[in-house]
């Protein structure tokens, strides 16, 4: 299946992108950071500490690379990646 083709793989991607930055965030947190204007090390501030939906263009599109990647990696070695059809849910 083609990642750019398939509408429902596109679902997938999104999902997968929301929780790599879910689980960046959480660990982010974990390590007391916190959100702010700017990144500091030293005051341990980030921008992006924000909900998904809020994040830039630009951030999603890095964890939507970072989904898509996964997905080919797995495609490409093998594993059956499907999507469920719409009346599966």
């Amino acid at each position: 299946m083609d990642l750019e083709e398939d509408s429902r793989l596109l679902l997938l991607v999104e999902f997968l992108s929301e929780i790599t930055h879910d689980c960046w965030a959480a660990n982010k947190m974990r390590d007391g950071w916190k959100h702010g204007p700017l990144r500091s090390e030293e005051q341990k501030t980030h921008p992006n500490l924000v909900h998904y939906v809020d994040l830039d263009e630009a951030n999603k599109d890095w964890n939507r690379h970072t989904a898509q990647t996964v997905l080919r990696t797995l495609m490409e070695r093998g594993f059956l990646v499907e999507a469920p059809n719409a009346n599966d849910s």
